[in-house]
C-alpha cells in the first residue's frame, strides 16, 4: 500500500505555500485549523496523481494487437533445439480476428502423420463447421521412420525429444498469434497420441480444459503419467476387439497396458469425481460415466463392443469420434 504523509505547516513552507498565505488576517484559531486541513486534503490529492501517472505509463497501455491471421490452413514451424518441428495449423471460415475462439490440438498415431489425422478423424471438418481453431503436431521419428510421441512411460519419438516442451511452445505461439479462448484448450489423440493427450492432461493441467483419448492408456504396469493437479475432464474411446492396445487384461493384443476401464476410473479419481454413477448399455455401445468431479470435471468411457484399434469414424462404428469429442468439450470448458 502506498502512503502519503500529511503535510505539516513547515512543509507546506517548503513547497513554497507560506503560513501566513493559507488563512484571512483576524482568523480565528478553528478557522486556521479547518484551512490546514484543507491544504492538507488537497496536497494529498496531488502526491496521489503525481505516484499515479507513472504507474499508468507501464499498466494503462493497452496490449499490441495481434496479426491479421486469415482463415486458411498453414503449415508452421518451430525449432526445437537442434530438430525442427511441425504443425498444421485451420483457423475456420468464420475467424474475425476478433473474437476469442476455442482451440483443439490432435496428436496422431505411431507411424501416422500430422497430414493423415488431417484427413480421417472428421475433426477438420468440425472444426470448420463449429468455428474452433485445430493444430495437428508431427510427432518425430522413434521406430524406423515411424513417427511417434515421447509419452515418460513409452517413448515412441526421437530420442532425448521433450514433446510436453514442443506442445507448450505449440500453445504459447498460437496464443501470441490468435485470439484463443483460454478456458476452452483443448486436446485429443489417437494410439500413441491418446497416450499424449493423457500426458499433456497430467502436465498442462493448468492450461487444458479435457481431453479425448481414442486407443490409448495412461501407462503400463508401475509405470504412467503423473495424472492432472487441475481438473481434466476426459472422453475415451476403446474397442473391445482393439489388437494395438489391450482394451482389458482380457485381450490378447499386442501392447498389454492398463486398461481402458482402469484408466478411466484412476483419471476420475484424480479429478475426484468419485464412483462411476451411470452405465448406458446397448448393443454395441457401453458407455460409463463418472460425474461431479472438481471444477465440474467428468470421465466418460466410450466403450464400441465389436471395435477394433481404428479411428472411429461413424461409417464402419456404431458412433463418430468427432462429433462426441466436440459435443463432450463444448460442455467442458475450464472452470
Amino acid at each position: 500500500m502506498l502512503v502519503v504523509p500529511v503535510a505539516t505547516n513547515r512543509e507546506t513552507e517548503r513547497m513554497g505555500i507560506p503560513a501566513s498565505m493559507l488563512v484571512a488576517p483576524g482568523a480565528t484559531n478553528r478557522e486556521t485549523e479547518e484551512v490546514g486541513v484543507r491544504v492538507t486534503i488537497n496536497v494529498m490529492k496531488l502526491g496521489y496523481a503525481l505516484l499515479i501517472l507513472p504507474l499508468c505509463g507501464f499498466s494503462c497501455v493497452s496490449a499490441p494487437p495481434k496479426p491479421h491471421v486469415a482463415p486458411g490452413r498453414y503449415v508452421k514451424t518451430i525449432q526445437e533445439g537442434s530438430i525442427q518441428r511441425s504443425y498444421i495449423l485451420r483457423t475456420p471460415k468464420g475467424y474475425d480476428n476478433k473474437r476469442k475462439v476455442p482451440l483443439v490440438l490432435m496428436f496422431h498415431g505411431l507411424g501416422s502423420s500430422a497430414e493423415e489425422a488431417e484427413s480421417f478423424t472428421g475433426l477438420t471438418l468440425k472444426a470448420e463447421k463449429e468455428g474452433f481453431i485445430l493444430v495437428i503436431p508431427n510427432g518425430t521419428p522413434g521406430i524406423g521412420d515411424m513417427k511417434g510421441w515421447n509419452t515418460g512411460f513409452l517413448d515412441l519419438g526421437s530420442k532425448d525429444v521433450d514433446d510436453v516442451k514442443f506442445t507448450t511452445d505449440i500453445l504459447d505461439q498460437v496464443e501470441h498469434d490468435l485470439y484463443i479462448d483460454d478456458k476452452r484448450v483443448f486436446v485429443a489423440g489417437h494410439s500413441n497420441g491418446a497416450m499424449m493427450a493423457y500426458d499433456l492432461g497430467s502436465a498442462l493441467s493448468g492450461r487444458i480444459a479435457a481431453i479425448a483419448v481414442v486407443s490409448g492408456s495412461v501407462g503400463i504396469g508401475d509405470k504412467r503419467v503423473p495424472g492432472p493437479t487441475s481438473p481434466v475432464s476426459a472422453i475415451i474411446f476403446h474397442g473391445k476387439a482393439d489388437q494395438m492396445v489391450a482394451y482389458d487384461s482380457s485381450s490378447s493384443a499386442l501392447l498389454q497396458a492398463i486398461s481402458a476401464p482402469e484408466s478411466a476410473k484412476w483419471w476420475a479419481e484424480k479429478d475426484g469425481c468419485g464412483p462411476m454413477t451411470e452405465t448406458r448399455r446397448g448393443n454395441d455401445v457401453v458407455l460409463d460415466d463418472y460425474r461431479n468431479g472438481k471444477g465440474s470435471s467428468e470421465v466418460e468411457l466410450v466403450t464400441i463392443v465389436k471395435g477394433d484399434h481404428a479411428w472411429p469414424d461413424g461409417t464402419r462404428t456404431p458412433v463418430a469420434a468427432a462429433d462426441l469429442i466436440w459435443s463432450f468439450f463444448k460442455a467442458h470448458p475450464k472452470s
